[in-house]
């Protein structure tokens, strides 16, 4: 189960059960939507955006190991551009830079340099659907460094995470390109737990800007909105772990909320991203009458 420290807020009442639902689906039961599950709501909720099936070749899309044809090349690259791209990546350089001072610092903090690993890992595989050519070899090299850097972090090998760490920064100018392109099964790269974990830091974020102080959303609102595109992230691979169709649809509902939240940060509109992020908790609470976890 996840801390209940990193927990986001929840409309009045739903806390108790969020935790309650995330330790009960953590020993195993089957999500259904005939009880309460909060903490998959929670993660469908808030970081869900949805993928729209819009069509790659049927040779591309029943490939043997190919993902799943729900989220598709021209779905990613309607959710964000190069420099958003950038943008997420440098900012999960930036979550762990003081984690990465020393052996030390690493040790302290392996968990969140293993997500942030599994984030980056996500990104890079997000490029091998936008990307052609060595635009999509350079983000499987950014996945891969990404895997490796929750390797390194699993293992508590401070040196490998050294070393995946800096081919991150890399990215994308000066990456080495992997020897192919090809994207990878998203549900190898992130379990349901590590999405909720992401999630989490994700909107803890988000919160903190959009409740905080005026001058500051000013001042910090445009990086902030990489934690909203990563929301959309999270929502795009979350999409990919249930054939619910109702779980689909909540993914979807959610994504105009989520791209309006990020676009208010980027504008620099604190009424819009206080309206966007409302919308997302209501969205979340209406999910969380939905699905619940078997008592």
């Amino acid at each position: 189960p996840l801390p209940t420290s990193i927990l986001p807020e929840w409309p009045a009442g739903a806390n108790g059960t969020v935790r309650a639902g995330m330790k009960d689906h953590s020993k195993g039961k089957r999500v259904t939507r005939k009880s309460l599950s909060a903490w998959l709501v929670w993660g469908v909720g808030l970081a869900v955006v949805g993928g729209v099936v819009l069509g790659l070749p049927a040779s591309v899309l029943h490939a043997e190991g190919n993902p799943s044809p729900a989220v598709t090349a021209e779905a990613w690259k309607s959710m964000v551009d190069d420099a958003g791209v950038a943008q997420i990546v440098a900012s999960q350089v930036k979550a762990i830079d003081k984690s990465m001072k020393s052996a030390g610092t690493f040790r302290r903090a392996l968990k969140k340099v293993e997500i942030t690993g599994r984030i980056l890992a996500i990104a890079g595989n997000v490029e091998t659907f936008r990307a052609e050519g060595d635009g999509a070899k350079k983000g499987a090299a950014l996945r891969e460094a990404g895997l490796a850097l929750t390797k390194a972090a699993t293992d508590k090998k401070f040196e490998e995470a050294e070393k995946a760490l800096a081919t991150v920064k890399a990215f994308p100018s000066s990456i080495e390109p992997a020897a192919d392109g090809k994207p990878t099964d998203w549900k190898s790269l992130m379990d349901m737990d590590g999405l909720m974990t992401g999630v989490a830091s994700a909107d803890n974020e988000l919160k903190a800007i959009v409740t905080g102080k005026p001058e500051d959303f000013k001042k910090n609102a445009k990086d902030a909105a990489s934690w909203g595109m990563l929301m959309a992230y999270f929502g795009r691979v979350t999409r990919e772990h249930e054939a619910d169709e109702d779980w689909k649809k909540w993914c979807d509902d959610m994504s105009t909320h989520s791209l309006a939240l990020a676009k208010a940060l980027t504008d620099k509109d604190l009424n819009a991203a206080k309206a966007s992020r409302d919308e997302l908790m209501k969205s979340c609470e209406a999910c969380h009458e939905a699905y619940r976890v078997d008592e």
